[in-house]
């Protein structure tokens, strides 16, 4: 609509509408001019469908069609087009449009008329004029909000017997009817379905009853077995003060053999709930709460049953823990019969072994006595024999059929290397942590700030300089900490980055802060490296609205691959790459600065953090993820770079994680848009190296950083130099920009008044 002055409006610009009638306006001189189009529909035509523009911020002509041919009533097929809508806006705004819709569906229609509009406008030309641009991303103030969700914590040791309610076969069969399209229970083995019906709790509600409240962090996920139910959402200014929920925007109710779900997120994290859902009738609900969900999920696979043994053998703590995951693939499978000798006493050998499934009889003859035992499921034998040839000094005989898995030394030591050495420089390494943190950084006053590099919830990370070094100071605000819950998580990075830094895998790599010295006073906690910053990549995206050179993503994969293999090294996965946790040096060395969301030994862990379209397979599906996931997410921020969007944008954030899920290997080929630095002499080495490390297998992303070093894509040469010219100007230039601006930190400020006994040791 135009926006022009009006004598008596509140500001200059007031914006008025088009309609008929609209006398503010026509006072001003804006009148509308009817918009009339007339169609003769044909034996073609099917529906027609009108719609307001909240229906299309999201959904293009062709889906909002696709919604509506699944429906025979068109009450029904406009209930779920303005149910989807509503659903998107939450999930990209902190608001909603108005959604309304109306569909008229064509029965039996005469012969065909004329094609053209009142206007002389093709109608064909109408159609396709309608076809316009999506939203493509959320609004930066929902993305931050998204970013934000408290994971919960670990899965609870929880006693899934509790939980157990026996279910009828319809029962069973109403809540399969109602999950069947859901993302989060695609991948699941008929087992855990099974496991899954009988741990969800049968909830009865009365009219009025509240089952969801907006604002309050939700922690399950329903199906409406039978009732009623609305969808009330109201200003984050009046909740609490609104006795009805605030205004409708939409109705849950099974029928027809129809039951809908709400909730799913919460089987994924924590996050506050965006609307109240209120019974309107008497009904029933199937909960499943977010614990017991996962705690299905992670019930231990036969690898991670494997992992979880190797880990245990005393051998073995040499290895990190890609290393254990890498033995643990490398096994065979063999089968034995009852009364089968496995190993002969005397015998020499050069095999491992680990029982999966049925016993054998671990046996010793010796001069002085004899000495026998049995042997189940996860216990192991011959370790030794991958040091070197081994004469077996006990025999193994299995009692009942039994399945093991096994490796032999030769097989070891060209998949993983040789164990002897492995142990001596393991040996090395733990010397070498013997050193601690020096602290002996300048004092906190003489620092000067200068610009902002990184802003955001709890911290602001600035370009200093002191005694004529520059480098970054991170300056963490004690109050904002504390009222996001993030003292546990703060301190715990902090822990983890000062353990790494005693390793010289750590304090060697380019691509790694280099961690000076740490500083607190009464409200804020400050960690100084020895890096000067001067901007992250998501920085320079903004800056720089297209498609990245070849020469420059590929300097951000090269020093990602390094601070991947220097932190993996240490069993260490980082969770966390994006655009916005990549900083730029003013040297030009992209760096892995974020280290909130990194963990330590991290195979089977399901929580759930950073941006929908950045996570991997196994971390939407919760059954857990270790370091091949940080590869996933590189391959996301690289193809971002090269095509200035990534690969699973869906205009809903389950639809994101849907295409997650569905991604096949190779999967990337038919998505390179025309212009992109993809297409030509580079397209199959990059494009080869971006399916390798977003394989859904996680076992098939390349091996190890290591091993993805040395792929076609990179070049010895390049490997040498490591720079590029092109990257490094550009975070300089904006640098220059953000230097000349005022302290930042200071705007930031808030004044803590609460006990500091959170944050003593850092």
């Amino acid at each position: 609509p135009p926006r022009i002055w009006h004598p008596q409006g509140e500001y200059p610009g007031t914006a008025f509408t088009r309609s008929l009638g609209d006398m503010y306006a026509e006072e001003l001189g804006v009148f509308a001019e009817p918009e009339v189009i007339t169609r003769q529909v044909s034996p073609d035509d099917k529906m027609v469908v009108i719609a307001s523009d909240g229906v299309f911020e999201f959904l293009t002509n062709q889906s909002v069609i696709d919604m509506c041919c699944k429906f025979k009533d068109p009450l029904e097929a406009c209930r779920a087009v303005v149910a989807e809508s509503y659903e998107l806006w939450l999930q990209y705004e902190m608001r909603t449009d108005d959604i309304t819709m109306i569909a008229i569906f064509l029965d039996e229609v005469g012969s065909k008329g004329p094609t053209k509009g009142s206007q002389g406008v093709d109608v064909k030309d109408i159609a396709i004029s309608g076809i316009r641009p999506v939203r493509r991303q959320p609004s930066r103030q929902k993305k931050k909000a998204l970013m934000k969700a408290r994971s919960s914590a670990d899965d609870q040791d929880f006693d899934m017997q509790q939980y157990i309610s026996p279910k009828s076969d319809h029962e069973k069969a109403r809540i399969s009817e109602a999950i069947k399209a859901s993302f989060l229970f695609q991948h699941i083995s008929p087992s855990s379905r099974e496991l899954l019906f009988s741990v969800m709790e049968k909830v009865k509600v009365k009219k009025g009853e509240w089952v969801i409240k907006q604002g309050e962090e939700g922690d399950k996920f329903y199906i409406v077995d039978n009732g009623r139910f609305e969808v009330r959402i109201q200003e984050e200014s009046k909740l609490n003060n609104n006795a009805d929920g605030g205004k409708l925007v939409h109705v849950y109710r099974s029928g027809n053999g129809s039951h809908p779900s709400f909730g799913e997120l919460a089987l994924m994290y924590s996050t506050p709930r965006a609307a109240s859902i209120i019974a309107d009738s008497p009904g029933q609900l199937w909960a499943l709460h977010r614990n017991v969900f996962r705690k299905v999920l992670m019930r231990r696979s036969g690898r991670k049953e494997l992992i979880h043994t190797l880990r245990k053998i005393e051998l073995f703590k040499c290895l990190n823990v890609q290393q254990v995951q890498q033995l643990a693939d490398i096994m065979t499978e063999v089968q034995y019969e009852a009364g089968e000798t496995i190993v002969k006493q005397g015998s020499t050998g050069d095999s491992f072994y680990v029982i999966r499934t049925g016993n054998c009889i671990k046996s010793s003859k010796k001069v002085m006595r004899n000495t026998q035992e049995t042997l189940g499921e996860n216990d192991f034998f011959g370790e030794g024999a991958l040091l070197s040839q081994e004469t077996r000094a006990y025999s193994v005989v299995t009692s009942h059929n039994a399945k093991l898995v096994t490796v032999d030394r030769g097989t070891f030591e060209s998949k993983i290397g040789n164990l002897s050495k492995m142990i001596s420089e393991d040996k090395k390494r733990r010397d070498e942590r013997s050193f601690a943190l020096s602290g002996a950084g300048p004092p906190l006053n003489t620092i000067s700030k200068r610009g902002a590099v990184v802003v955001d919830d709890s911290s602001i990370t600035v370009a200093c300089e002191a005694g004529g070094k520059f480098g970054s100071l991170r300056i963490v605000f004690k109050a904002e900490v504390v009222k996001l819950h993030h003292e546990e998580s703060s301190m715990r990075e902090m822990d983890l980055l000062k353990t790494l830094s005693k390793s010289s895998a750590f304090s060697n790599c380019s691509s790694l802060p280099t961690l000076k010295s740490t500083y607190t006073d009464a409200h804020c906690l400050y960690a100084l490296y020895e890096e000067a910053m001067s901007c992250s990549v998501a920085n320079l995206v903004d800056d720089f609205e297209g498609v990245w050179e070849e020469s420059c993503v590929k300097h951000i994969a090269m020093c990602v691959l390094l601070g991947l293999e220097a932190i993996h090294s240490q069993g260490v996965v980082f969770r966390g790459i994006s655009p916005e946790h990549l900083l730029i040096a003013t040297d030009g060395n992209v760096i892995l600065a974020d280290f909130h969301y990194a963990r330590q030994n991290p195979e089977g862990n399901v929580t759930i953090c950073g941006a929908p379209e950045y996570l991997a397979p196994e971390v939407v599906q919760q059954q857990g993820h270790g370091l091949p996931s940080d590869f996933w997410t590189m391959g996301i921020v690289l193809y971002e770079l090269f095509q200035n969007e990534t690969p699973f944008f869906a205009p809903n954030e389950v639809d994101v994680y849907a295409k997650i899920c569905r991604h096949p290997a190779g999967g990337l080929d038919k998505g390179i848009k025309e212009g992109s630095p993809l297409h030509g002499a580079t397209l199959s080495r990059c494009l080869k190296f971006l399916n390798k490390i977003m394989d859904p297998n996680p076992a098939k992303r390349g091996g190890s950083a290591t091993d993805l070093k040395k792929d076609t894509w990179f070049t010895p040469s390049e490997w040498k130099k490591l720079s590029c010219p092109v990257v490094r100007d550009m975070a300089m230039s904006h640098l220059a920009e953000r230097t000349a601006a005022k302290d930042e930190s200071a705007s930031k400020f808030q004044e803590f008044k609460g006990k500091n006994d959170w944050c003593d040791g850092w």
